[in-house]
C-alpha cells in the first residue's frame, strides 16, 4: 500500500481537506501496513532495535536479496559492532573478499581460492581421496608406502594403500615389504586395480629380484611396473666394490 496523506485543505476551515472519519481512515491504513511490516499487525517486533546509525535484528529471517557496499579491507560492507576492520566485502568484480584486522586474508573469484600467504593449520589427517593432504602424511610418504604385501604371494604381489587409489597414473611411485620373494617374472596389484607386469631395464624380472621382508620400490609407467631397487642394489654393490677395491 502507497503511504496515504491526509488531506488538509488550502486553508482552515475552507472544507476542502480530509473529514475526520477519512482522515482516521488513513491513519489507521498506514499504522496497519507499518505494524504488519515490522511485526505481526498488532504488536511491534520485540527484538528490532536501533541508534542513530545501527539498525539491530534479533534472529532475523531474511528473504529476497540483501544488497551493500563493496567495503575495503580495513572497513569490510559485512562485520560485527565490536569489531569492525574484520569481515568480508567485496574488492573486485565477482570477487568475495575476506579481511582480519584490516588486513585482506583470502579471496573467492572465478578461478577459486586465494589464500594468498596464509597457512592452513589444525587440518585433520586425510583419509579419503578428496581429503586434503598434512604435510605430515607427505613427508611420511602415507600413501606410497604399505608395510606388507599380505594380499599377494610369490610373484603375484597385490598391495591396498589406505586410500585406495583410483586408477594407475604414469610416475606413481609404491614401496612395500614382500611377504614372499620372486623366482621369476613377477606382477602387482594396487588397490585391485588390476595386475601389471613387474619390469626392470625394459624387461620381466628374473630370479629373486625380489626378496623376502626387503623393501620393493616400483614405479608406474603407464603400462607396467619398473622395480627401483635393481638399479640401486646393483649401484651400491658397484660403489662398495670401488671402495674395496682402492
Amino acid at each position: 500500500m502507497a503511504y496515504q496523506a491526509i488531506g488538509l485543505g488550502t486553508t482552515a476551515g475552507d472544507g476542502t481537506g480530509d473529514d475526520i472519519r477519512v482522515g482516521g481512515t488513513k491513519v489507521n491504513a498506514n499504522f496497519s501496513e507499518v505494524y504488519t511490516l515490522l511485526g505481526d499487525g498488532t504488536d511491534l517486533t520485540s527484538g528490532m532495535s536501533s541508534t542513530a546509525s545501527v539498525v539491530t535484528l534479533a534472529g532475523p529471517t531474511i528473504t529476497g536479496v540483501a544488497a551493500f557496499a563493496d567495503g575495503t579491507n580495513s572497513a569490510p560492507s559485512i562485520t560485527n559492532t565490536g569489531d569492525t576492520n574484520t569481515g568480508m566485502y567485496f574488492s573486485a568484480a565477482d570477487t568475495i573478499a575476506f579481511t582480519t584486522g584490516g588486513t585482506q586474508r583470502a579471496t573467492i573469484d572465478s578461478t577459486g581460492l586465494n589464500l594468498q600467504s596464509v597457512k592452513i593449520t589444525g587440518m585433520s589427517v586425510g583419509t579419503a581421496q578428496n581429503d586434503g593432504l598434512t604435510l605430515r602424511q607427505a613427508q611420511a610418504q602415507a600413501f606410497s608406502y604399505i608395510a606388507s604385501d599380505s594380499g599377494g604371494s610369490a610373484n603375484t604381489y597385490a598391495i591396498a594403500p589406505s586410500p585406495a587409489i583410483a586408477a594407475y597414473a604414469a610416475g606413481q611411485q609404491f614401496h612395500f615389504i614382500a611377504a614372499n620373494g620372486s623366482t621369476g617374472a613377477s606382477t602387482l596389484n594396487v588397490s585391485s586395480l588390476g595386475t601389471k607386469n613387474i619390469y626392470v631395464q625394459g624387461s620381466a624380472i628374473s630370479g629373486a629380484s625380489i626378496t623376502t621382508a626387503g623393501i620393493t620400490s616400483v614405479i608406474y609407467d603407464g603400462t607396467q611396473f619398473q622395480l627401483m631397487n635393481d638399479k640401486l642394489d646393483a649401484g651400491i654393490g658397484l660403489g662398495l666394490a670401488i671402495a674395496i677395491g682402492g
